[in-house]
């Protein structure tokens, strides 16, 4: 007996249908495993990267308080020292006197020329033995002071910044 063409055509088609059926079912379920790692995976990418930006944004917070404070010190400082300039020193004089002595100490000290004693028996007005090279040698060296300090700061930035894009990642 010669088999029903038919019947095995639909057996075979019944056996790929449940195959194909079975794998297409199979990747779904894969898919969806992987759908839902994926989104766990971004969700704590993106909550780490909330919490590292919630530091940083306080550091900043931070930083910027202190730096207001001590700028506003500096400025404050400064102004003072300006307007105090004619109690210290005269425009007369031909030597350098204490009283310059003091408000230049006090402007690169921070603090108020009143509080630097001056020598006994030595008044704002007396002479110093300093002479005009040798101070400008020591603003000289100031600037370059303060040149280096600013160096340093640079530095200090972009390796902070390096510190910051290295956690972060590429």
């Amino acid at each position: 007996m010669i088999p029903n063409p038919w019947l095995i055509l639909g057996a075979v088609l019944a056996f790929i249908g449940a195959f194909v059926g079975g794998n297409i079912h199979g990747h779904r379920a894969e898919r969806i495993v992987w759908e839902k790692r994926s989104a766990e995976e971004s969700l704590a990418a993106f909550k780490k990267g909330q919490s590292l930006q919630r530091a940083a944004d306080q550091v900043a917070i931070d930083i910027a308080g202190t730096q207001t404070v001590v700028q506003e010190r500096i400025i404050t400082n400064t102004i003072k020292l300006k307007e105090e300039v004619q109690i210290y020193v005269q425009d007369d004089s031909n030597c350098i006197t204490y009283g310059f002595m003091r408000l230049h100490d006090a402007a690169a000290l921070g603090v108020d020329p009143a509080t630097l004693a001056l020598p006994a028996d030595k008044s704002n007005g007396s002479c110093t033995t300093l002479k005009w090279s040798d101070l400008e040698k020591g603003v000289i060296g100031n600037y370059g002071t303060a040149d280096q300090n600013a160096g340093q700061l640079t530095g200090l930035q972009g390796y902070v910044s390096g510190v910051q894009k290295a956690q972060s990642g590429p």
